[in-house]
């Protein structure tokens, strides 16, 4: 061909030929230059996707064996007591002889489960088990600390909004309503409500009757009758309304 005219198709498919011939060559230098860098990248990618499958696969027996010492945990506080032939070290079905020792037993569970595995959704579970033992061992201050660092922990965890009720409870009998009914007002307008609306309407009656204010807590039950009829408040909320003289609408 060199003894011959190139024909300007020719000229244009030799031009790529020598591109690409000249791009392969650029990147065989590049990586025959840069061998050590580009094998100590790719297995630096291999350990980390290696690091990741196995940490998930820590992960995942770490909130099993937290799953299974919570089921064994819950299993003592829900013991029966027994006048005889109790039997407290049967993890999966303890008996005690009296409610002291039983309480006592689930403590210790829930205590060392959520030190030796924090962070886990059984350790956060344990945390609200250990409160209400504070509380029926008669220390409110001490469960309601338990309560509170578990919501600031725990924002959204499936056992926060019983746990705010658990709180707006202990208020209540604190004789705290009129800051009660304050608080959940105002949460009645906040954009993001801390528990959904038809609970706070439900809580907000229920303070409101406490405190005498039958007129109120009526109108607080008739709302969740008449804007969520298919909340599993309304049952209760409907009996409330009858309670106060009034019947409830249909919704």
């Amino acid at each position: 061909m060199s003894s011959q005219r190139l024909s300007r198709k020719e000229i244009k498919h030799e031009i790529r030929d020598d591109a690409f011939r000249h791009a392969v060559g650029e990147s065989y230098g590049y990586v025959r230059g840069h061998q050590r860098n580009l094998l100590l990248a790719i297995v630096g990618v291999v350990l980390l996707v290696v690091a990741v499958a196995g940490w998930r696969t820590w992960a995942t027996r770490r909130e099993a064996a937290a799953s299974d010492q919570l089921g064994h945990a819950i299993a003592a506080y829900d013991g029966p007591v027994v006048a005889t032939g109790a039997n407290p070290d049967d993890i999966d079905s303890p008996s005690f002889l009296d409610e002291k020792s039983k309480q006592a037993r689930a403590q210790q569970l829930f205590e060392k489960l959520a030190k030796d595995y924090p962070r886990t959704g059984g350790a956060a579970v344990a945390e609200v088990y250990l409160g209400r033992i504070r509380f029926q061992q008669g220390d409110a201050a001490g469960a309601r600390k338990v309560w509170q660092d578990f919501l600031d922990v725990h924002p959204d965890h499936m056992l926060a909004s019983a746990v705010r009720r658990t709180l707006l409870d202990l208020d209540r009998k604190e004789g705290k309503g009129e800051q009660v009914v304050q608080r959940l007002r105002a949460d009645l307008e906040k954009d993001e409500k801390p528990l959904p609306e038809d609970v706070i309407l439900f809580e907000l009656g229920t303070t409101l009757e406490q405190l005498g204010r039958k007129q109120e807590a009526h109108d607080a039950f008739q709302r969740v009758v008449d804007e969520y009829p298919d909340s599993a408040w309304v049952s209760k909320a409907t009996q409330k309304v009858r309670e106060l003289g009034q019947p409830a609408g249909v919704g």
